[in-house]
């Protein structure tokens, strides 16, 4: 989701900031981040700070949770919003309320997402929304990134590279 959410942003014109591994830095530059910063690192708060001088960030897509969702929240502008569509790194920490009142003077907001809500409440958005999708990538707008092709046999391995944080790109699976 990643680097699609990078491709679409770098094809409206946006400023996309990557947070991610060191080592995906690259990676996430040649796929339409701006700029890419350690999400681990201490600096990165004040990295983000300077290239959006001193505002900070208007979006935040959070696919990790975790400890993640109190760090974006700091880095978000004044009416900024984040939105969680994943638990990758388990369920956030704190609690919600101490989460948007230690911003509550920013006007924050934060935003849970997932495709079954959407499906249920708006199948013929969703439906409209996975056509353009399919457009962009039949249009090269979207250029999936494979990481690594494997049998159906070896799902296991293909999974841990991608639980290991080695993956860049998809794990495919083939039935063949």
């Amino acid at each position: 989701v990643g680097v699609a959410a990078l491709q679409l942003a770098r094809n409206a014109g946006l400023r996309a900031i990557a947070l991610t591994d060191t080592a995906k830095h690259d990676f996430a530059l040649a796929n339409g981040a701006f700029a890419a910063f350690a999400h681990k690192d201490r600096t990165t708060f004040d990295r983000v700070m300077e290239i959006t001088g001193g505002r900070g960030i208007g979006l935040s897509l959070n696919s990790v949770a975790g400890s993640t969702i109190a760090e974006d929240l700091m880095l978000l502008s004044p009416m900024g919003q984040l939105i969680s569509f994943g638990h990758l790194g388990g369920p956030p920490e704190g609690s919600a309320a101490d989460l948007l009142m230690s911003h509550f003077t920013k006007s924050v907001g934060i935003r849970v997402s997932d495709i079954y809500t959407y499906y249920r409440l708006d199948p013929a958005g969703l439906s409209a929304t996975l056509n353009k999708i399919t457009l962009d990538l039949q249009a090269g707008r979207i250029v999936p990134q494979v990481f690594e092709v494997q049998p159906l046999a070896a799902a296991a391995k293909a999974h841990a590279s991608l639980e290991s944080g080695s993956a860049r790109g998809k794990a495919v699976i083939s039935i063949d």
